[in-house]
């Protein structure tokens, strides 16, 4: 469902951007008092600068993040920042995946900013699902960064101190 609606608002190519300029101006040329529209169709901002500016704005109805980007650091930050802001985000499996939807090789993250009326209902139901999946379980996620476990070194001088303290309170007694 993510995906169909990402491919449904890919960005246009070069050659579809010439084709609506080139149509524009010719319907100027013919008419000068035409209102002909060279405003481009609504579409997914992509690139990981776009992304963070619509995130930061609040103007990111969903973002969109791949989960194998590498190095891992360039998308790492992403979902806390979705979390502290309060912008409905998904991880999708592949980059690879996430670039074809919008026509392009490759993509990291890609974000909508508006869509159609018609698919308003949509993009809703994605929020939905979303925010279920993800969202609502920042609080638990956020407890188990790292995975609980501690590194050999720290393990090492915790057991240090358990012999120390058993040794001291055996002394005691």
């Amino acid at each position: 469902e993510l995906l169909k609606l990402v491919k449904k608002y890919k960005p246009e190519t070069r050659s579809e951007r010439t084709k609506r300029v080139k149509a524009a101006a010719a319907a100027k040329k013919k008419d000068p008092k035409s209102t002909a529209s060279t405003k481009p169709p609504l579409a997914v901002v992509t690139g990981l600068q776009e992304v963070t500016r619509a995130i930061e704005k609040k103007t990111a109805k969903l973002v969109v993040i791949a989960s194998n980007v590498d190095p891992v650091e360039l998308v790492l930050w992403m979902p806390t920042l979705c979390r502290s802001l309060k912008v409905p985000y998904a991880i999708v499996k592949d980059k690879a995946r996430l670039g074809e939807a919008i026509g392009q090789k490759n993509a990291t993250a890609v974000v909508f900013k508006a869509v159609k009326a018609e698919d308003e209902g949509a993009l809703k139901q994605l929020t939905k699902s979303v925010n279920a999946r993800f969202m609502s379980r920042g609080e638990l996620l956020r407890k188990q960064w790292g995975g609980l476990q501690l590194s050999l070194r720290s393990r090492a001088a915790l057991r240090k101190m358990r012999a120390r303290n058993a040794k001291s309170t055996v002394a005691k007694q």
